[in-house]
């Protein structure tokens, strides 16, 4: 995952957004990639469903609480709730042709930090 969602990070892959929160910490950590790429699973996504967030020294579980389209312009799905928090981001209609007009958003809350051995 690349820190920052330049245009250069967003075709090598899924990025952080810069100023969200850090994964498995209090706040909303938000992570943006491309519907007909990394995100094209999404698109079977279910409430209760697990996501499984790497960091390179440690990983967290995310559990789906829910999904929504929204216009480009509604930032509100990056808000701060009292709870570690993941926002996925992409771009949808799944399968459209060309810039898309809206945007995908899930909404996960973290469920476990899970210590990685290094070495």
């Amino acid at each position: 995952m690349f820190a920052g969602c330049s245009l250069i990070n967003l075709e090598k892959g899924a990025c952080h957004l810069e100023g969200s929160a850090n994964f498995g910490g209090l706040g909303n950590a938000a992570v943006a990639a491309h519907r007909d790429k990394d995100f094209r699973p999404l698109e079977r996504v279910r409430n209760g469903m697990d996501i499984l967030v790497s960091d390179g020294g440690q990983e967290y579980l995310y559990v789906v609480d829910s999904h929504e389209i929204v216009s480009p312009e509604d930032i509100q799905v990056l808000e701060i709730h009292d709870r570690p928090e993941l926002t996925l981001i992409t771009c949808y209609p799944f399968h459209y042709i060309g810039s898309a007009p809206k945007r995908f958003i899930v909404h996960a809350h973290l469920e476990i930090r899970i210590a990685t051995a290094t070495g």
